[in-house]
């Protein structure tokens, strides 16, 4: 049975400039959802803990967000696709306009972050990284552009595998990563996870503040 679904959207989010949008979702048989988002967005501001500005690089950045909201509308658009087959779930996003900093304020923030990770010790720089990437995993992008998104999940007998990567579609430049996980009992597992980088100098991945790296690690939740 063939089904469309059609949602309005109407934001008044924190920052308290009013958005709105149309989101559509269908489905095609079983295993394939097709979904699209057309919203009309202000200039959001970025509230986290890694995203401020500094004058200098080498400096400790002061807690101010990294820019101001502005009056002006932009559209964002969203193209994406979910799949399953066999267990394995794929997830296909083309954004348009994503909102985000600008480029001269993420080199800025490169900037930073390069000169902080070279007087931190290994772990707490590695820690680092992990945060930044659950930030781009959790749809908080970081610089507005047009870029493509794909994650693959598959879980197995004993081990848990995942991937994703990022594609910057103005300098072609991108971020893959992939994560086997191996749980040992409730919530504990290690896990394997190498992470690359790459693009041309000038691109935003290119020019990212860290190094392609593999990582092994132990995982506690609780």
């Amino acid at each position: 049975v063939w089904r469309l679904d059609l949602y309005a959207i109407l934001y008044y989010p924190e920052y308290r400039r009013l958005e709105f949008g149309l989101d559509v979702a269908t489905t095609l048989g079983k295993n394939v959802e097709i979904h699209g988002e057309f919203m009309m967005h202000r200039r959001s501001p970025v509230f986290s803990h890694r995203a401020f500005t500094v004058p200098d690089g080498s400096e400790i950045f002061p807690e101010w967000p990294l820019f101001q909201p502005e009056d002006r509308f932009y559209p964002e658009v969203l193209l994406g696709a979910n799949i399953t087959v066999k267990g394995v779930n794929l997830i296909a996003e083309y954004y348009h306009a994503d909102w985000g900093i600008s480029r001269q304020d993420y080199r800025r923030l490169g900037g930073h972050f390069a000169a902080s990770l070279a007087l931190l010790p290994e772990p707490l720089a590695a820690m680092n990284l992990n945060a930044d990437l659950e930030f781009l995993q959790s749809g908080s992008r970081g610089v507005m552009r047009d870029y493509f998104f794909a994650r693959l999940w598959k879980a197995l007998k004993n081990v848990n595998l995942f991937a994703l990567a990022f594609v910057n579609l103005a300098d072609g430049s991108f971020l893959a990563l992939a994560e086997a996980s191996l749980p040992l009992a409730d919530g504990v597992s290690i896990y394997l996870r190498p992470i690359y980088f790459s693009g041309k100098k000038g691109s935003e991945y290119g020019d990212s503040f860290y190094a392609s790296m593999l990582q092994l690690g132990l995982q506690v939740s609780w």
